[in-house]
C-alpha cells in the first residue's frame, strides 16, 4: 500500500492529475508508456476541468478497468464482463462517497463540509478508487496486479 501511495505522490509531483495518475499506474503494470492516452485522460481530471462533472478519480478508475478489459484494436473484443465491472465501480463509489458528499461530481466532493481537508479527501478517494478497480479486475479473473507490482 505504501508503494502505491508513494508512486501516486511521485506522479502528482511531476504534475499529473488524479485521472492521469490512476491510468499511468495501470500502464505501469502493463509495462507500457502511452503519452497520448495519458494526455487524453487528463481531460477527465477535476470534473472535466471545471468541476461540475464526475470526479476524475472515478472516471480514471473506469478508464483503468477499460484499459484491461476494453477493445483497442479491430481484432480484439471487449471483455464480456466489462460493463458489469464498470457498474460495480460506479455503484461502490456512490455508496462510499456520493451519498455522503451529495454527489459524485468534483465540485460536490471538494466543497463538502467535512473535517477532512480537500487534499486529504482527494488523495484518499484516488487511492481507494485505484485499489477498488484492481480488486474488481481480480475478482473477474483479469490478470492485473496492485500492491505486489509496486513492492517488487
Amino acid at each position: 500500500m505504501d508503494e502505491i501511495r508513494s508512486r501516486m505522490m511521485q506522479l502528482a509531483q511531476m504534475g499529473y492529475d488524479c485521472s492521469q495518475i490512476i491510468v499511468i499506474m495501470g500502464l505501469d503494470i502493463k509495462g507500457k508508456n502511452v503519452p497520448d492516452l495519458v494526455r487524453a485522460v487528463g481531460g477527465l481530471a477535476g470534473g472535466c476541468g471545471e468541476g461540475s462533472c464526475t470526479c476524475g478519480s472515478l472516471t480514471g478508475g473506469c478508464c483503468l478497468i477499460s484499459l484491461f478489459t476494453g477493445k483497442g484494436e479491430d481484432r480484439e473484443d471487449r471483455n464480456l464482463n466489462q460493463k458489469a465491472m464498470l457498474t460495480e465501480l460506479v455503484r461502490w463509489f456512490w455508496y462510499s462517497y456520493g451519498f455522503g458528499y451529495q454527489g459524485i461530481d468534483c465540485m460536490a466532493i471538494r466543497e463538502a463540509n467535512t473535517p477532512v481537508s480537500v487534499d486529504q479527501r482527494c488523495w484518499a478517494i484516488m487511492e481507494s478508487v485505484y485499489l477498488k478497480a484492481m480488486e474488481i479486475l481480480t475478482a473477474h479473473g483479469i490478470k492485473a496486479v496492485s500492491e505486489e507490482y509496486y513492492a517488487s
